[in-house]
């Protein structure tokens, strides 16, 4: 049986760039994620990865918000929405899993915060996309990420 799985991965974007993490087993880019932890929302979880592997605080982008208001009443609010949700098949020694990654666009909290995380990590610029040693549909993704915040 394969197990399904909830992720929350971040895609954080400053000044031009996005920053990316080598992943130590894969040893490949990718941005940072994981899987959402039992009381946690994929939102929660993508900022908590962004902060323990690469120790940069975070905040959520929306660009799909409109007018700086999200519907709310007072039993419900609307959340930002990912810029993906992408479906994974993931192959690990012993089984796959299948993961269901809400992935949000984020950006620095301030500038002071360089960060120091689990992982080597490095911004990168549009030009370099193709060039990296990642998964295609990571690529695909970057510049489908590039192209939303020209207009941001």
């Amino acid at each position: 049986m394969v197990k399904k799985c909830i992720c929350g991965s971040a895609i954080p974007f400053s000044k031009g760039k996005i920053l990316l993490i080598k992943h130590k087993k894969l040893n490949v880019w990718l941005n940072p994620g994981g899987h959402v932890e039992e009381n946690e929302t994929p939102i929660e979880c993508a900022l908590r990865e962004t902060f323990e592997e690469t120790g940069i605080k975070v905040k959520v982008i929306d660009p799909n918000q409109r007018n700086g208001t999200y519907l709310t009443t007072d039993r419900a609010y609307e959340l930002p929405k990912p810029i993906f949700i992408m479906h994974q098949n993931v192959e690990y020694k012993t089984e796959t899993h299948e993961h269901f990654d809400l992935i949000y666009l984020v950006a620095p909290i301030d500038d002071k915060n360089t960060g120091s995380g689990e992982f080597e990590m490095k911004w990168f610029g549009e030009q370099e996309i193709d060039e990296l040693e990642t998964y295609d549909i990571v690529k695909a993704s970057l510049h489908k990420v590039f192209d939303i915040c020209k207009n941001l």
